[in-house]
């Protein structure tokens, strides 16, 4: 057993339970719409990049993918491109929704339009210049 108690054994998957689970403060969602932003990020432990907003009756949005170590992410300052390197690649992802347009209550929809496959350079920060 590891200091945890845990024994190394996969534990049962209950298909009820989501396995992960996000959490903001009480007043979160009341600042992304005082603030009209949603918040991306990544984190290389869970392997993940999430995109995170607020929905019409103000519930906490949350929109994940799987990119091995995702770790450094940019975003351009009219929210129509987003940059994230992962183990092997840096990625572009760009907004394919017109100006003023919605699609399932998302004002952004990123689709991945290049993926420059590279060593492991291990980046941990992406600026666009």
């Amino acid at each position: 057993m590891d200091q945890m108690g845990h024994s190394g054994a996969a534990r049962p998957v209950n298909p009820e339970e989501p396995w992960l689970q996000v959490l903001g403060s009480r007043y979160f969602t009341a600042w992304l719409a005082e603030q009209n932003v949603s918040v991306a990020l990544t984190t290389y432990q869970t392997a993940k990049l999430f995109l995170i907003g607020r929905q019409p009756d103000d519930r906490i949005s949350v929109f994940e993918r799987t990119f091995n170590r995702s770790m450094g992410l940019w975003g351009s300052a009219d929210s129509q491109t987003l940059w994230m390197s992962s183990q092997y690649q840096l990625w572009r992802f760009e907004n394919s929704l017109s100006p003023a347009t919605t699609h399932d209550g998302y004002d952004r929809v990123y689709i991945p339009r290049a993926a420059h496959t590279t060593g492991d350079l291990d980046i941990h920060d992406v600026v666009a210049i």
